[in-house]
Protein backbone atom coordinates (compact mmCIF):
# COMPACT_ATOMS: atom_id res chain seq x y z
CA UNK A 1 0.00 0.00 0.00
CA UNK A 2 1.24 3.75 -1.19
CA UNK A 3 1.61 6.17 1.48
CA UNK A 4 -1.82 7.99 1.81
CA UNK A 5 -0.29 11.86 1.63
CA UNK A 6 -0.55 12.10 -2.75
CA UNK A 7 -2.01 14.45 -4.64
CA UNK A 8 -4.86 12.00 -5.95
CA UNK A 9 -8.33 10.92 -4.53
CA UNK A 10 -7.89 7.26 -5.91
CA UNK A 11 -6.09 4.64 -3.46
CA UNK A 12 -2.34 2.72 -5.11
CA UNK A 13 -1.07 -1.01 -4.50
CA UNK A 14 2.01 -1.31 -4.80
CA UNK A 15 3.77 -4.22 -7.07
CA UNK A 16 7.35 -4.78 -6.99
CA UNK A 17 9.79 -7.73 -7.79
CA UNK A 18 10.90 -11.13 -5.94
CA UNK A 19 13.22 -10.29 -3.18
CA UNK A 20 14.06 -14.25 -3.02
CA UNK A 21 14.59 -14.95 -6.88
CA UNK A 22 18.22 -14.68 -6.94
CA UNK A 23 18.35 -16.97 -4.32
CA UNK A 24 16.13 -19.65 -5.82
CA UNK A 25 18.06 -19.17 -9.60
CA UNK A 26 21.10 -20.12 -7.73
CA UNK A 27 19.44 -23.30 -6.04
CA UNK A 28 18.53 -24.29 -9.55
CA UNK A 29 21.60 -23.31 -11.15
CA UNK A 30 22.84 -25.97 -9.25
CA UNK A 31 20.43 -28.36 -10.67
CA UNK A 32 22.98 -29.07 -14.06
CA UNK A 33 21.82 -32.91 -15.38
CA UNK A 34 18.35 -34.81 -15.39
CA UNK A 35 19.66 -37.48 -13.06
CA UNK A 36 20.53 -34.66 -10.62
CA UNK A 37 16.74 -33.22 -10.78
CA UNK A 38 15.15 -36.41 -10.90
CA UNK A 39 17.22 -36.93 -7.26
CA UNK A 40 15.65 -33.62 -5.69
CA UNK A 41 12.38 -34.13 -6.88
CA UNK A 42 12.91 -37.84 -5.59
CA UNK A 43 13.25 -36.94 -2.02
CA UNK A 44 10.24 -34.92 -2.03
CA UNK A 45 8.05 -37.48 -3.58
CA UNK A 46 9.26 -40.20 -1.24
CA UNK A 47 8.43 -38.06 1.96
CA UNK A 48 5.53 -36.05 0.91
CA UNK A 49 3.75 -38.95 -1.65
CA UNK A 50 4.20 -42.12 -0.16
CA UNK A 51 1.77 -43.98 -3.19
CA UNK A 52 4.45 -42.76 -5.06
CA UNK A 53 6.58 -46.08 -5.35
CA UNK A 54 8.76 -47.53 -7.93
CA UNK A 55 6.36 -50.44 -8.48
CA UNK A 56 2.88 -48.40 -8.27
CA UNK A 57 0.89 -48.31 -11.84
CA UNK A 58 0.69 -44.96 -13.41
CA UNK A 59 4.11 -44.20 -12.06
CA UNK A 60 5.97 -42.76 -15.15
CA UNK A 61 2.84 -40.47 -15.93
CA UNK A 62 3.24 -38.83 -12.38
CA UNK A 63 6.95 -38.61 -12.52
CA UNK A 64 6.38 -36.52 -15.77
CA UNK A 65 3.86 -34.36 -14.32
CA UNK A 66 5.96 -33.62 -11.15
CA UNK A 67 8.59 -33.13 -13.70
CA UNK A 68 6.84 -30.52 -15.71
CA UNK A 69 5.93 -28.72 -12.71
CA UNK A 70 9.93 -28.70 -11.36
CA UNK A 71 10.81 -27.41 -15.08
CA UNK A 72 8.11 -24.44 -15.35
CA UNK A 73 8.97 -23.77 -11.40
CA UNK A 74 12.70 -23.13 -12.56
CA UNK A 75 11.17 -20.96 -15.66
CA UNK A 76 9.24 -18.27 -13.57
CA UNK A 77 12.36 -18.57 -11.22
CA UNK A 78 14.47 -17.40 -14.02
CA UNK A 79 12.52 -14.93 -15.47
CA UNK A 80 12.15 -13.57 -12.13
CA UNK A 81 15.82 -13.21 -11.52
CA UNK A 82 16.61 -11.59 -14.74
CA UNK A 83 14.48 -8.83 -13.64
CA UNK A 84 16.81 -5.31 -12.51
CA UNK A 85 14.06 -3.04 -11.07
CA UNK A 86 15.92 -0.21 -11.09
CA UNK A 87 16.33 -0.12 -14.92
CA UNK A 88 13.06 -0.82 -16.03
CA UNK A 89 9.87 1.93 -16.03
CA UNK A 90 7.78 2.71 -13.41
CA UNK A 91 3.82 1.44 -14.96
CA UNK A 92 0.40 2.69 -13.34
CA UNK A 93 -2.63 0.44 -14.07
CA UNK A 94 -5.99 0.64 -13.67
CA UNK A 95 -7.63 -2.13 -11.67
CA UNK A 96 -9.20 -3.27 -15.52
CA UNK A 97 -5.90 -3.59 -16.55
CA UNK A 98 -4.31 -5.23 -13.82
CA UNK A 99 -7.01 -7.72 -13.77
CA UNK A 100 -6.80 -9.21 -17.35
CA UNK A 101 -3.03 -9.55 -16.48
CA UNK A 102 -4.12 -11.73 -13.84
CA UNK A 103 -7.24 -13.52 -16.40
CA UNK A 104 -9.83 -12.34 -13.81
CA UNK A 105 -12.78 -9.97 -14.59
CA UNK A 106 -12.15 -6.43 -12.43
CA UNK A 107 -15.12 -7.03 -10.35
CA UNK A 108 -13.36 -9.99 -8.75
CA UNK A 109 -9.98 -8.58 -8.35
CA UNK A 110 -11.54 -5.53 -6.48
CA UNK A 111 -13.75 -8.10 -4.49
CA UNK A 112 -10.61 -9.71 -3.36
CA UNK A 113 -8.35 -6.84 -2.62
CA UNK A 114 -11.36 -5.88 -0.23
CA UNK A 115 -11.70 -8.69 1.55
CA UNK A 116 -7.77 -10.16 2.09
CA UNK A 117 -5.80 -6.82 1.67
CA UNK A 118 -7.86 -3.63 2.85
CA UNK A 119 -7.35 -2.26 6.27
CA UNK A 120 -9.58 -1.52 8.41
CA UNK A 121 -9.49 2.28 8.39
CA UNK A 122 -9.48 2.49 4.63
CA UNK A 123 -12.14 2.63 2.56
CA UNK A 124 -13.20 -0.19 0.10
CA UNK A 125 -11.19 -0.33 -3.15
CA UNK A 126 -13.08 0.46 -6.06
CA UNK A 127 -12.42 0.04 -10.29
CA UNK A 128 -10.95 3.16 -10.30
CA UNK A 129 -8.19 2.19 -7.83
CA UNK A 130 -4.49 1.73 -9.44
CA UNK A 131 -1.92 -0.31 -9.34
CA UNK A 132 2.10 0.71 -8.86
CA UNK A 133 4.09 -1.56 -10.60
CA UNK A 134 7.65 -0.76 -10.08
CA UNK A 135 9.47 -3.75 -12.13
CA UNK A 136 6.84 -3.83 -15.71
CA UNK A 137 8.45 -7.27 -16.78
CA UNK A 138 6.59 -8.78 -13.59
CA UNK A 139 3.77 -8.78 -15.19
CA UNK A 140 4.98 -10.69 -18.53
CA UNK A 141 5.79 -13.27 -15.86
CA UNK A 142 2.01 -13.37 -14.75
CA UNK A 143 0.43 -13.15 -18.42
CA UNK A 144 3.21 -16.27 -19.16
CA UNK A 145 1.95 -18.17 -16.09
CA UNK A 146 -2.04 -16.99 -17.26
CA UNK A 147 -1.64 -17.48 -21.54
CA UNK A 148 0.59 -20.31 -21.08
CA UNK A 149 -0.20 -22.58 -18.67
CA UNK A 150 -3.49 -25.08 -17.53
CA UNK A 151 -4.65 -24.04 -14.01
CA UNK A 152 -3.59 -27.54 -12.45
CA UNK A 153 -0.46 -26.42 -13.38
CA UNK A 154 0.00 -23.40 -11.84
CA UNK A 155 -1.87 -24.71 -8.41
CA UNK A 156 0.86 -27.83 -8.54
CA UNK A 157 3.49 -24.97 -8.43
CA UNK A 158 2.26 -23.37 -6.03
CA UNK A 159 2.26 -26.36 -3.23
CA UNK A 160 5.47 -27.27 -5.21
CA UNK A 161 6.90 -23.81 -3.98
CA UNK A 162 5.77 -24.10 -0.45
CA UNK A 163 7.53 -27.35 0.01
CA UNK A 164 10.78 -26.08 -1.17
CA UNK A 165 10.36 -23.57 1.12
CA UNK A 166 9.21 -24.83 4.12
CA UNK A 167 10.11 -28.75 4.13
CA UNK A 168 12.79 -28.13 6.16
CA UNK A 169 10.54 -27.38 8.71
CA UNK A 170 9.25 -31.09 8.31
CA UNK A 171 12.31 -33.12 8.15
CA UNK A 172 16.25 -32.18 8.23
CA UNK A 173 17.12 -34.16 5.05
CA UNK A 174 15.73 -31.22 3.48
CA UNK A 175 18.03 -28.48 4.97
CA UNK A 176 21.10 -31.00 3.41
CA UNK A 177 19.14 -31.22 0.02
CA UNK A 178 18.88 -27.06 0.00
CA UNK A 179 22.01 -26.00 1.67
CA UNK A 180 24.55 -28.53 0.48
CA UNK A 181 25.73 -30.27 3.35
CA UNK A 182 25.93 -31.20 6.86
CA UNK A 183 27.99 -28.60 8.18
CA UNK A 184 26.57 -25.77 6.12
CA UNK A 185 23.14 -27.30 7.81
CA UNK A 186 24.70 -26.96 11.43
CA UNK A 187 26.05 -23.30 10.50
CA UNK A 188 22.44 -22.13 9.08
CA UNK A 189 19.48 -23.97 10.87
CA UNK A 190 19.53 -21.14 14.00
CA UNK A 191 19.27 -18.95 11.22
CA UNK A 192 16.36 -20.68 9.42
CA UNK A 193 14.50 -21.00 12.52
CA UNK A 194 14.77 -17.62 14.09
CA UNK A 195 13.59 -15.88 10.65
CA UNK A 196 11.18 -18.48 10.79
CA UNK A 197 10.05 -17.26 14.32
CA UNK A 198 10.90 -13.88 13.62
CA UNK A 199 8.97 -13.27 10.48
CA UNK A 200 5.86 -14.66 12.42
CA UNK A 201 6.22 -12.19 15.83
CA UNK A 202 7.88 -9.33 14.56
CA UNK A 203 6.67 -6.58 16.10
CA UNK A 204 6.63 -8.21 19.19
CA UNK A 205 9.97 -9.23 19.34
CA UNK A 206 11.09 -5.41 17.38
CA UNK A 207 9.10 -3.93 20.61
CA UNK A 208 10.85 -6.35 23.23
CA UNK A 209 14.00 -5.78 21.60
CA UNK A 210 13.57 -1.94 22.05
CA UNK A 211 12.41 -2.04 25.61
CA UNK A 212 15.56 -3.94 26.45
CA UNK A 213 18.42 -1.88 24.55
CA UNK A 214 16.66 1.10 23.08
CA UNK A 215 14.99 3.34 25.61
CA UNK A 216 13.76 6.51 24.63
CA UNK A 217 17.07 8.69 24.86
CA UNK A 218 19.00 5.98 22.36
CA UNK A 219 16.20 6.34 20.70
CA UNK A 220 16.35 10.19 19.80
CA UNK A 221 20.06 9.71 19.54
CA UNK A 222 19.62 7.88 16.49
CA UNK A 223 16.73 9.93 15.24
CA UNK A 224 19.06 12.90 14.97
CA UNK A 225 22.32 11.37 14.14
CA UNK A 226 20.13 10.32 10.74
CA UNK A 227 18.00 13.67 10.64
CA UNK A 228 21.58 15.22 10.50
CA UNK A 229 22.82 12.84 7.65
CA UNK A 230 20.18 13.77 5.48
CA UNK A 231 20.25 17.57 6.34
CA UNK A 232 24.08 17.49 5.80
CA UNK A 233 23.29 15.67 2.31
CA UNK A 234 20.31 18.32 1.45
CA UNK A 235 23.06 21.02 1.77
CA UNK A 236 25.72 19.25 -0.14
CA UNK A 237 23.53 18.68 -3.07
CA UNK A 238 21.98 22.10 -3.06
CA UNK A 239 25.68 23.22 -3.64
CA UNK A 240 25.85 20.79 -6.74
CA UNK A 241 25.81 22.02 -10.23
CA UNK A 242 22.83 19.85 -11.41
CA UNK A 243 19.81 21.71 -13.77
CA UNK A 244 17.56 23.71 -11.67
CA UNK A 245 14.87 21.25 -12.49
CA UNK A 246 16.97 18.21 -11.85
CA UNK A 247 18.25 19.63 -8.38
CA UNK A 248 14.65 20.74 -7.67
CA UNK A 249 13.10 17.19 -8.11
CA UNK A 250 15.94 15.32 -5.64
CA UNK A 251 15.55 17.75 -2.98
CA UNK A 252 12.10 17.61 -2.90
CA UNK A 253 12.71 13.55 -2.89
CA UNK A 254 15.01 13.98 -0.55
CA UNK A 255 12.99 15.85 1.89
CA UNK A 256 10.29 13.49 1.85
CA UNK A 257 12.36 10.07 2.66
CA UNK A 258 11.15 8.37 5.56
CA UNK A 259 12.97 5.66 7.66
CA UNK A 260 11.51 2.58 8.41
CA UNK A 261 13.55 1.03 11.87
CA UNK A 262 11.14 1.53 14.53
CA UNK A 263 7.56 0.26 14.93
CA UNK A 264 5.10 2.71 15.07
CA UNK A 265 3.81 3.95 18.70
CA UNK A 266 0.23 2.47 18.31
CA UNK A 267 2.19 -0.50 17.92
CA UNK A 268 4.32 -0.69 21.18
CA UNK A 269 1.47 -1.06 23.86
CA UNK A 270 1.19 -4.30 25.46
CA UNK A 271 -2.58 -4.29 24.41
CA UNK A 272 -2.13 -3.53 21.35
CA UNK A 273 0.31 -6.54 21.00
CA UNK A 274 -1.77 -9.10 22.97
CA UNK A 275 -4.80 -8.48 20.42
CA UNK A 276 -2.73 -8.85 17.26
CA UNK A 277 -0.69 -11.99 18.48
CA UNK A 278 -3.79 -13.90 20.68
CA UNK A 279 -4.43 -17.13 18.45
CA UNK A 280 -4.84 -20.03 18.97
CA UNK A 281 -1.32 -22.26 19.51
CA UNK A 282 -1.20 -25.78 18.54
CA UNK A 283 -0.87 -28.04 21.79
CA UNK A 284 1.13 -30.97 20.05
CA UNK A 285 4.64 -31.20 20.80
CA UNK A 286 6.50 -30.99 16.91
CA UNK A 287 7.82 -28.05 15.72
CA UNK A 288 5.99 -28.64 12.64
CA UNK A 289 2.75 -28.26 14.17
CA UNK A 290 3.24 -25.36 16.52
CA UNK A 291 4.43 -23.91 12.78
CA UNK A 292 1.38 -24.39 11.00
CA UNK A 293 -0.54 -23.15 13.95
CA UNK A 294 1.47 -19.94 13.99
CA UNK A 295 1.21 -19.57 10.62
CA UNK A 296 -2.75 -19.73 10.39
CA UNK A 297 -2.97 -17.01 13.08
CA UNK A 298 -0.88 -14.08 10.91
CA UNK A 299 -2.91 -15.16 8.06
CA UNK A 300 -6.10 -13.95 10.20
CA UNK A 301 -3.89 -10.85 10.18
CA UNK A 302 -3.73 -10.42 6.35
CA UNK A 303 -5.37 -7.04 5.62
CA UNK A 304 -5.22 -5.46 9.06
CA UNK A 305 -2.85 -2.48 9.68
CA UNK A 306 -0.87 -4.92 12.08
CA UNK A 307 -0.07 -7.02 8.53
CA UNK A 308 1.05 -3.53 6.81
CA UNK A 309 3.23 -2.70 9.91
CA UNK A 310 5.00 -5.74 9.61
CA UNK A 311 5.62 -5.62 6.18
CA UNK A 312 6.77 -1.69 6.45
CA UNK A 313 9.41 -3.08 8.79
CA UNK A 314 12.64 -5.20 7.42
CA UNK A 315 13.22 -8.31 10.11
CA UNK A 316 16.20 -8.00 11.68
CA UNK A 317 17.93 -11.22 9.93
CA UNK A 318 16.97 -9.05 6.54
CA UNK A 319 19.35 -9.94 3.48
CA UNK A 320 19.78 -6.20 3.44
CA UNK A 321 20.81 -4.24 6.17
CA UNK A 322 20.47 -0.82 4.78
CA UNK A 323 18.29 -0.74 1.89
CA UNK A 324 16.57 2.06 -0.28
CA UNK A 325 12.82 2.28 -2.39
CA UNK A 326 12.35 4.61 -4.93
CA UNK A 327 9.06 4.33 -5.12
CA UNK A 328 7.81 5.11 -1.64
CA UNK A 329 11.31 7.16 -0.94
CA UNK A 330 12.05 5.27 2.02
CA UNK A 331 15.07 3.61 3.62
CA UNK A 332 14.84 0.85 5.81
CA UNK A 333 16.98 -0.16 8.42
CA UNK A 334 17.28 -4.01 9.80
CA UNK A 335 17.37 -3.80 13.55
CA UNK A 336 21.32 -5.20 12.99
CA UNK A 337 21.67 -1.55 11.73
CA UNK A 338 21.58 0.09 14.93
CA UNK A 339 24.29 -2.25 16.33
CA UNK A 340 28.23 -2.87 16.31
CA UNK A 341 29.60 -2.46 14.35
CA UNK A 342 27.51 0.56 13.03
CA UNK A 343 26.28 1.84 16.42
CA UNK A 344 27.67 1.48 19.86
CA UNK A 345 25.39 3.08 22.98
CA UNK A 346 28.53 4.10 24.03
CA UNK A 347 30.70 6.30 21.40
CA UNK A 348 32.85 8.33 23.51
CA UNK A 349 34.26 9.45 20.38
CA UNK A 350 32.51 12.64 20.32
CA UNK A 351 30.45 10.25 17.68
CA UNK A 352 33.00 9.59 15.48
CA UNK A 353 32.22 5.45 15.73
CA UNK A 354 28.97 6.04 14.76
CA UNK A 355 28.91 8.74 12.69
CA UNK A 356 31.70 6.25 10.63
CA UNK A 357 29.07 3.25 11.15
CA UNK A 358 25.55 3.90 10.77
CA UNK A 359 25.97 7.36 9.63
CA UNK A 360 28.18 6.74 6.47
CA UNK A 361 26.17 3.45 5.49
CA UNK A 362 22.71 5.45 5.88
CA UNK A 363 24.18 8.28 4.09
CA UNK A 364 25.69 5.74 1.13
CA UNK A 365 22.38 4.08 1.12
CA UNK A 366 20.98 6.80 0.69
CA UNK A 367 23.25 8.33 -1.92
CA UNK A 368 23.16 5.28 -4.24
CA UNK A 369 19.59 5.09 -3.95
CA UNK A 370 19.29 8.36 -5.30
CA UNK A 371 22.22 8.26 -8.16
CA UNK A 372 20.48 5.44 -9.56
CA UNK A 373 16.63 6.78 -8.59
CA UNK A 374 14.80 5.96 -11.80
CA UNK A 375 12.59 9.71 -11.53
CA UNK A 376 15.73 11.77 -11.12
CA UNK A 377 18.00 9.53 -13.55
CA UNK A 378 14.40 10.56 -15.93
CA UNK A 379 14.85 14.05 -15.44
CA UNK A 380 18.76 14.11 -16.38
CA UNK A 381 18.10 12.31 -19.42
CA UNK A 382 14.80 14.73 -20.55
CA UNK A 383 16.94 17.86 -19.54
CA UNK A 384 20.12 16.86 -22.39
CA UNK A 385 18.34 15.99 -24.47
CA UNK A 386 15.85 18.82 -24.98
CA UNK A 387 17.33 21.79 -22.42
CA UNK A 388 13.93 22.12 -21.21
CA UNK A 389 13.18 22.62 -17.39
CA UNK A 390 10.23 20.23 -16.36
CA UNK A 391 7.94 21.48 -13.28
CA UNK A 392 7.48 18.40 -10.74
CA UNK A 393 5.25 15.82 -11.05
CA UNK A 394 1.90 15.73 -8.72
CA UNK A 395 2.70 12.14 -8.12
CA UNK A 396 6.05 11.68 -6.19
CA UNK A 397 6.79 8.80 -8.74
CA UNK A 398 5.08 10.89 -11.52
CA UNK A 399 8.49 11.99 -13.82
CA UNK A 400 9.24 8.00 -14.51
CA UNK A 401 5.89 6.82 -14.99
CA UNK A 402 6.09 4.90 -18.85
CA UNK A 403 10.15 6.09 -18.96
CA UNK A 404 12.01 3.30 -19.66
CA UNK A 405 15.58 4.21 -18.08
CA UNK A 406 17.72 1.82 -19.56
CA UNK A 407 20.66 3.75 -20.49
CA UNK A 408 19.93 7.25 -18.98
CA UNK A 409 23.21 8.29 -17.05
CA UNK A 410 23.57 8.37 -13.31
CA UNK A 411 23.36 10.97 -11.19
CA UNK A 412 26.86 11.69 -10.12
CA UNK A 413 26.41 13.44 -5.90
CA UNK A 414 29.95 13.21 -4.62
CA UNK A 415 31.99 10.99 -2.29
CA UNK A 416 29.17 7.99 -1.11
CA UNK A 417 30.84 8.93 3.36
CA UNK A 418 30.23 13.02 2.60
CA UNK A 419 27.28 14.04 3.94
CA UNK A 420 28.23 11.80 7.20
CA UNK A 421 31.54 13.42 7.30
CA UNK A 422 29.83 16.60 6.82
CA UNK A 423 27.15 15.73 9.53
CA UNK A 424 30.29 14.68 11.98
CA UNK A 425 31.92 17.95 11.30
CA UNK A 426 28.75 20.13 12.02
CA UNK A 427 28.77 17.92 15.57
CA UNK A 428 32.10 18.45 16.31
CA UNK A 429 32.32 22.44 16.63
CA UNK A 430 33.03 23.59 19.26
CA UNK A 431 33.92 20.34 20.64
CA UNK A 432 37.46 20.16 19.83
CA UNK A 433 39.87 19.52 16.68
CA UNK A 434 38.60 17.15 13.83
CA UNK A 435 42.06 16.05 13.26
CA UNK A 436 43.72 16.24 16.67
CA UNK A 437 45.67 13.30 18.17
CA UNK A 438 47.16 10.66 17.03
CA UNK A 439 43.47 9.03 17.20
CA UNK A 440 41.76 11.88 16.11
CA UNK A 441 38.06 11.86 15.49
CA UNK A 442 38.40 12.11 11.78
CA UNK A 443 40.66 9.15 11.52
CA UNK A 444 38.13 7.18 13.95
CA UNK A 445 35.39 8.10 11.57
CA UNK A 446 37.07 6.82 8.49
CA UNK A 447 38.32 3.33 10.55
CA UNK A 448 34.81 2.71 11.89
CA UNK A 449 33.79 3.99 8.09
CA UNK A 450 35.85 0.83 6.24
CA UNK A 451 35.15 -1.46 9.06
CA UNK A 452 31.54 -1.51 9.02
CA UNK A 453 30.89 -1.63 4.83
CA UNK A 454 33.28 -4.59 4.84
CA UNK A 455 30.69 -6.18 6.68
CA UNK A 456 27.68 -4.88 4.34
CA UNK A 457 29.66 -6.25 1.37
CA UNK A 458 32.51 -8.50 1.33
CA UNK A 459 33.84 -7.05 -1.71
CA UNK A 460 33.77 -3.23 -0.59
CA UNK A 461 37.16 -1.97 -1.71
CA UNK A 462 38.08 0.69 1.29
CA UNK A 463 41.04 2.30 -0.85
CA UNK A 464 38.93 2.79 -4.04
CA UNK A 465 36.00 4.68 -1.96
CA UNK A 466 38.74 7.15 -0.12
CA UNK A 467 41.65 7.46 -2.67
CA UNK A 468 42.44 11.26 -2.96
CA UNK A 469 38.75 12.54 -1.05
CA UNK A 470 40.13 15.91 0.97
CA UNK A 471 38.64 14.70 3.81
CA UNK A 472 40.14 11.24 4.43
CA UNK A 473 43.47 12.92 3.00
CA UNK A 474 43.50 15.93 5.62
CA UNK A 475 42.39 13.87 8.67
CA UNK A 476 45.91 11.10 7.66
CA UNK A 477 48.05 13.76 6.27
CA UNK A 478 48.31 11.25 3.13
CA UNK A 479 51.77 12.35 1.34
CA UNK A 480 51.62 13.97 -2.15
CA UNK A 481 52.19 11.48 -4.63
CA UNK A 482 51.49 8.63 -2.36
CA UNK A 483 48.58 5.95 -3.50
CA UNK A 484 45.59 7.83 -1.41
CA UNK A 485 46.85 11.08 -2.36
CA UNK A 486 48.03 10.50 -6.04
Amino acid sequence: MLPADTSRANKFIYIYPSAYAKFWKGEYDAITSQGSMRQYVNQYIEYFYHELTPNSSGQAADLWRCDAVFNFTRHVVFQLARMDANKQPVAVLGFGSLARAFGLATERLVSLLNEYFRPKNLSFFDPEDQALVKATNTLDVVRHIITETDASTVLSHLGWWMLQVYAPIADNRFFVQKYGSAEKVELLRPLFCETQVESSFKLLLLVTHMDVHFRSQQQRNIHDLLTSVREAALAEYKKSHLPADVKKLLTEKLRRVRINLWPRPPFRSAAQLHQIYSFEYASKKTMLDYWISERRGNAALIGSSAYFEDKRLPHGNSKDTFSYDSILDTVSLSMAAVHEPFYYTDDDAFGAINYGGLGASFAMTLQEGLESDPALRTAVASHASSGASHGSESLPWGAVIGNDTKGSPLLELGPLFLPAFRAFQSKMRGAGSLNAGRFSPAKVFFVNFCHSQTRVRASFDCNAALQAASDFVSAFDCERGSNMNP
